[in-house]
């Protein structure tokens, strides 16, 4: 069989590092002098790690122990909390690094990319699809370059909408129960 745990951290290794790529080229976008754009990703890896850090102390408190599972610490140099997330989790990363990337794409005027990295991150997570969503739409009113590719974009709630409509009470159900998300990838397998 498959090594469920050591193929989990695999990604999670290799999603981090290419959410650190875009997180850099996203600063590199706003601070043009490399020096400059260098020591800013360097506050932002150690301000993101410092979650990681203090999670790796708890571990070694008696009291935290039970709190505390080895997935979510593995990881932590340089990653923090974008490295404490449980196996069921991933997708939060996957919509990270597409927002930021959508960002990055429409920034640089690569319009159908950034619809496209834009729609990954609504399909894989929409809380996190919806603030990338918001903010592409008031940079692109407020620089005037709003296109039809950022409208294309919203077809990606397409999924989310038709498994509403069949399951409308699971969501209720699920809404009830105090918990913020369900995985969309869940409905279309299931």
């Amino acid at each position: 069989g498959t090594n469920t745990r050591l193929i989990f951290l695999i990604a999670k290794f290799i999603l981090g590092i290419i959410y650190f790529i875009v997180s850099y080229n996203f600063i590199r976008h706003f601070i043009k002098e490399k020096e400059k754009s260098g020591q800013a990703f360097l506050l932002f890896m150690l301000a993101n790690g410092i979650g990681g850090l203090a999670y790796i102390s708890l571990k070694n408190i008696d009291i935290f122990r039970g709190f505390v599972s080895p997935e979510n610490y593995i990881y932590v140099v340089g990653g923090g909390s974008l490295y404490t997330i449980s196996l069921g989790q991933i997708y939060l990363v996957i919509s990270l690094l597409t927002g930021y990337a959508s960002l990055l794409m429409y920034f640089k005027e690569h319009y159908k990319l950034g619809s496209f990295f834009l729609g990954l991150s609504v399909i894989s997570y929409p809380g996190f699809g919806n603030i990338f969503f918001i903010l592409t739409f008031i940079y692109l009113i407020l620089y005037k370059k709003l296109n039809k590719y950022f409208f294309l974009s919203l077809l990606s709630y397409i999924p989310w909408i038709i498994v509403y409509l069949q399951k409308p009470l699971y969501f209720q159900e699920y809404s009830q129960s105090g918990l913020t998300y369900t995985n969309i990838f869940a409905f279309i397998v299931y």
